[in-house]
């Protein structure tokens, strides 16, 4: 039986033309598309590939999602709200200051981390981690009515239930701009 096979060779790989391996590369794209420093917003992983490298003019600068830029590389270790919303207003792109998110903005976030973490991952940047962020959305009013402002903890329990839990008043600042 074995002799038969070899004999006859009827088996044979498919290994498809330059052209079509070509195609598929351009056409992979990001689930989130991509903002580059002079404001290409791309999904196609071809680009990041070729604007990733050393020696390329504009490099990737945040990701594209529910109407905001998120900034990559932004501030890991803990401040002050304070602190925060001033790193963030030094933070500028295309004219516009950034932001600190809403406590709503990162709870999608959370939701949607898998698709974000496969596209930071792929951009060889840091992951948005379970930790305390400070957000835009006050904790609730002193007395004398002025906002309390908190760290909320946000941390991937399952991947569709955030848990937000107050902490006390420094997190880390995740840098947002409105697109819109």
């Amino acid at each position: 039986m074995t002799q038969q096979i070899e004999k006859s060779s009827l088996v044979r790989l498919h290994k498809p033309s330059l052209w079509k391996q070509l195609k598929s590369i351009l056409a992979q794209s990001f689930p989130y598309p991509i903002v580059y420093e002079d404001g290409l917003v791309s999904k196609r992983q071809w680009y990041a590939i070729k604007r990733s490298g050393e020696y390329s003019e504009y490099k990737p600068f945040g990701i594209l999602f529910m109407g905001y830029i998120i900034k990559f590389n932004t501030a890991e270790e803990p401040m002050t709200f304070d602190e925060a919303e001033a790193y963030c207003q030094a933070q500028e792109f295309a004219g516009k200051k950034g932001e600190l998110p809403s406590s709503e903005f990162i709870s999608q976030i959370i939701k949607h981390y898998g698709k974000l973490h496969y596209v930071l991952d792929v951009m060889g940047e840091t992951r948005i981690s379970n930790g305390y962020y400070l957000t835009s959305t006050p904790a609730g009013v002193t007395p004398s009515g002025e906002p309390m402002r908190y760290a909320w903890n946000f941390t991937y329990v399952l991947p569709s239930m955030p848990i937000s839990l107050l902490k006390e008043e420094e997190g880390k600042a995740l840098v947002i701009f409105k697109v819109k």
